[in-house]
């Protein structure tokens, strides 16, 4: 089994990207992913609330996906309002899009999604953006006991990523659209595979590339099934 940590539909304001449910759909066809979780477009750039609806709607048609909500910490109602909204209706992953959104990690409104967080026993994937971002995410969050997902990553922000999971033994890892040799052998080597999960953003990226590393790479075939599907379906609750 193949799961897709990160996945994304709805349309593309820059015109760069066909994000379609319909492309989407064909490129996980294509490449023999049999589950993704799934944010919305609409969710990160203009609405997150209607956005998450969205995606909720989508995953109660087609039990392939799994629901991502988007926190967006600006707005009273899609802040920790919305973590415990999306929580009861059974998300177990949400995201945070700084970048986008435009605020710090030193922000006190997070400090309320941090405890809805911890409270709805969810996990969240944050992206990394600038050198030192993750560091800081991390340092901020040290004392709210839920999962963190470290979503990436460029070759450059490498040592990043493995100094961050060093010294937090309970982050995880998701790795995004990485192509590069010899990086999921050392991951494996520094965090184990049960730390590291996989994710493509598709359709934006080209899948197979990021796919054709994990299932060629030198790990053994239990340390590529945490990586390929394992280790996100424990986080997501459905271990088999």
């Amino acid at each position: 089994m193949i799961v897709d940590g990160c996945t994304t539909f709805g349309h593309d304001p820059t015109g760069r990207s066909d994000c379609s449910i319909d492309t989407l759909r064909r490129v996980l066809d294509r490449h023999g992913i049999d589950r993704a979780c799934v944010y919305s477009q609409l969710a990160v750039r203009m609405d997150a609330r209607q956005g998450n609806d969205e995606v909720l709607a989508l995953a109660g048609r087609d039990s392939r996906f799994r629901p991502v909500a988007v926190i967006d910490p600006r707005h009273i109602e899609t802040g920790a309002k919305e973590v415990e909204r999306c929580a009861a209706a059974g998300v177990r992953l949400f995201r945070l899009f700084p970048d986008f959104h435009g605020y710090p990690w030193k922000y006190e409104p997070l400090s309320e999604v941090w405890e809805s967080l911890y409270g709805s026993r969810a996990a969240l994937i944050v992206p990394e953006l600038e050198p030192g971002d993750l560091t800081q995410f991390l340092a901020v969050t040290e004392g709210y006991r839920f999962t963190k997902i470290l979503a990436g990553c460029r070759y450059t922000a490498f040592t990043e990523y493995l100094a961050c999971c060093r010294l937090y033994p309970d982050t995880y890892f998701m790795a995004v659209a990485i192509s590069y040799p010899g990086a999921f052998e050392r991951l494996v080597g520094e965090i184990g595979s049960r730390r590291i999960c996989f994710g493509t953003n598709a359709p934006i990226y080209y899948v197979g590339a990021s796919l054709m590393v994990v299932q060629h790479c030198g790990i053994s075939d239990r340390d590529r099934a945490d990586i390929l599907s394992r280790t996100l379906m424990r986080l997501l609750g459905e271990e088999t």
